[in-house]
């Protein structure tokens, strides 16, 4: 189900990580045959600005950056819901 959101056009799905470079997150990318960009946050400027704490942080952020949702872990049903409420 979250995939169909991402392929709409309307949500955009991105990764961050703060432990390793971006050319090994390409790779890994490439490797693990993910669909969304994971973007190397070494200095967790995203990390902060977003909340985001802890492995498997998954956030919402609404067009006008503000967060509408935040989960450690992934939950895909309250992620769709939520998605599906914001749109």
């Amino acid at each position: 189900m979250l995939l169909s959101f991402t392929s709409s056009g309307r949500v955009a799905r991105i990764g961050f990580d703060c432990a390793y470079s971006e050319s090994y997150l390409r790779s890994f990318q490439a490797q693990s045959r993910l669909c969304f960009p994971i973007v190397s946050d070494p200095s967790r400027v995203v990390f902060s600005t977003y909340g985001a704490y802890g492995l498997s942080m998954y956030v919402i952020v609404d067009t006008r950056g503000v967060v509408k949702y935040r989960a450690n872990g992934f939950y895909e049903a309250a992620m769709s819901a939520k998605i599906k409420e914001l749109l």
